[in-house]
């Protein structure tokens, strides 16, 4: 069974919970729910991988004492773990609208 992306933060978690797997987006949702719940300050980011040829990655930032971070629970074989990271950092694998979410640096 697969859920589109277009469905809530809720039931993308419901999802992942449920059933123990789940895409980017669906891993994205509920660190970003979690994250949230827990009272920070986060950005569930819409983007594309680089990496796979353009296609559609979702991962998220948190503002911590040093700034928004980016944070990616979903690991790629090939690709370093990107855990509170800046642009500099992740921009060669993932892009994303600049303007619309926070600098990382």
């Amino acid at each position: 069974m697969s859920m589109a992306e277009g469905s809530s933060i809720e039931n993308m978690c419901v999802y992942i919970l449920r059933y123990r797997t789940g895409a980017c987006y669906q891993r994205a949702a509920i660190l970003y729910y979690m994250l949230n719940r827990a009272g920070y300050e986060v950005k569930y980011v819409k983007g594309v991988d680089y990496y796979t040829g353009g296609s559609p990655h979702r991962w998220c930032m948190i503002n911590t004492a040093n700034g928004w971070r980016h944070i990616d629970p979903t690991p790629v074989i090939g690709l370093p773990n990107f855990y509170m990271v800046t642009d500099y950092a992740i921009s060669p694998y993932f892009g994303w609208d600049r303007t619309v979410y926070p600098k990382a640096v």
